[in-house]
């Protein structure tokens, strides 16, 4: 079943708006802050990969 399949299901099971619930699955407006030490390292380890090329570039 696909994610706007299973969304489908979901909204319609719970009276719920589909986009909310889309959106839920891809957790789009999640307030989960991600922690900052976890970020700079993500970050450190894409520099590898051309992360500041793509920044300047953007």
């Amino acid at each position: 079943m696909s994610d706007r399949n299973l969304a489908e299901v979901i909204s319609h099971y719970m009276g719920k708006d589909y986009a909310v619930v889309f959106n839920d699955i891809y957790k789009v407006s999640s307030r989960e802050i991600p922690d900052s030490n976890l970020v700079d390292k993500i970050k450190q380890h894409l520099l590898v990969y051309g992360y500041q090329n793509w920044l300047e570039d953007n």
